[in-house]
């Protein structure tokens, strides 16, 4: 690969922006409901943390140590898409409102993250 293709690839993965949204963890027979601002990096890192047995949510950990794992599972719920105008920074209040709307659509499910406003 030549030094300007690679350039162009660097340039092109500085600019994309990650997904935001929000997702659902299946373990043990719950589910738990989060949002993230990337993600790909909140499920990749809260996988290595359950792993580890650091986890923050203590519920989600005593269920994933107790099913060893082998009951674990992840999914993307909903994309948040990014304003056209490219002037609003903070999603926070939107994520957390997707949160929301889909605690009440599965009302047998537990947050992971509480209302950063609280």
């Amino acid at each position: 690969m030549d030094a300007q293709r690679r350039r162009e690839l660097k340039r092109q993965y500085q600019q994309t922006k990650p997904h935001m949204g929000v997702f659902a963890v299946h373990c043990g027979g719950e589910a738990y409901i989060g949002w993230a601002k990337d993600l790909r990096a909140a499920l990749n890192g809260m996988e290595l943390r359950l792993r580890g047995g650091t986890y923050m949510n203590q519920r989600l950990q005593n269920a994933y140590k107790t099913t060893s794992g082998a009951d674990f599972s992840t999914e993307q719920l909903e994309i948040l898409d990014y304003d056209k105008d490219e002037t609003k920074t903070d999603y926070t209040a939107d994520l957390v409102a997707l949160q929301a709307l889909w605690m009440e659509k599965l009302p047998a499910s537990f947050p992971l993250k509480p209302n950063p406003n609280t």
